[in-house]
């Protein structure tokens, strides 16, 4: 869980936020692309899980938190590092109005080219 004492202390992780824009092309099909929307700093903690043996590895899940004003709306994934991730929940945002959390999901890891 994220500690909740000094809690901009644990903004310690840099994300960009990334929505998609998908555009018809002539021959009834699309091309996606991806645009950076916004860098923000967040709080990153994995979600509790058992062991699993490489072969049956899951995706990794985590939790994030971000300051509450941060625009989520058209958001669809996230790059954290090398490795992208998709946003798996709503937002839900605290009683005061100070901090806003969902869940993201790995997708895959960018290759250095």
């Amino acid at each position: 869980m994220v500690p909740k004492s000094k809690p901009m202390a644990t903004l310690r992780e840099r994300l960009v936020l990334q929505e998609s824009h998908i555009t018809a092309d002539d021959f009834g099909g699309y091309t996606q692309t991806w645009s950076e929307r916004q860098t923000i700093w967040a709080a990153i903690e994995p979600m509790a899980g058992r062991q699993r043996s490489p072969a049956r590895c899951a995706p990794a899940s985590y939790r994030v938190r971000v300051r509450f004003g941060c625009h989520l709306q058209g958001v669809t994934r996230v790059m954290w590092g090398k490795k992208l991730f998709s946003i798996v929940s709503a937002p839900t945002t605290d009683p005061k109005r100070q901090w806003i959390e969902f869940l993201i999901r790995e997708l895959k890891v960018l290759r250095d080219e």
